[in-house]
């Protein structure tokens, strides 16, 4: 079953830079960005504005022996949102994606009583989150100048964090 995400995976491994074939669901005063759909669960970009959220996931599902710290917990906190939100990518064409899953919040009021997906920047819960980097290194440049010659392999997939409550699933 071939979807769209399969696409972003794609174009990160095309020579010209590529951007992700997206869906864009609009209803009054809500704008979600998609790349797959499910009943309940959502893949998408995610928006500056999920980055606390982001940040509280990969909180818990890195540093779970911090969860009851009340000094520790806020600082490493602190400091997974200070390093998404140097990272971001804000460019559409960077090959940089921080993809996110959400789950959906429907509204049974539609038309004929079809199913409206309402998704807002304040109302989805990410329960999921990777960071995927597809962009090709400048020439000559390394990770250390004490290892000269170290590249990341390309596409790279980082910071793959899963809500506690929804690990374990199967699929």
């Amino acid at each position: 079953m071939p979807d769209e995400t399969t696409e972003i995976v794609d174009n990160l491994s095309a020579t010209p830079p590529a951007t992700a074939t997206t869906t864009t669901t609009t209803t009054p005063k809500t704008t979600a960005t998609t790349t797959t759909k499910s009943s309940s669960y959502e893949i998408g970009n995610a928006k500056y504005t999920d980055l606390p959220q982001i940040a509280e996931l990969m909180t818990d599902g890195f540093y779970p022996q911090l969860r009851n710290n009340p000094i520790l917990r806020p600082i490493r906190y602190l400091m997974e949102l200070d390093r998404l939100q140097t990272n971001f990518p804000y460019e559409e064409n960077d090959r940089h994606f921080y993809l996110i899953v959400y789950e959906n919040k429907m509204d049974r009021g539609g038309v004929g009583g079809d199913t409206v997906v309402v998704v807002g920047d304040n109302t989805r819960k990410v329960i999921g989150f990777c960071d995927l980097d597809g962009r090709i290194p400048a020439p000559g440049f390394s990770l250390s100048p004490f290892v000269p010659n170290v590249v990341r392999p390309r596409p790279y997939l980082s910071d793959l964090a899963v809500h506690t409550d929804y690990r374990r699933r199967g699929g």
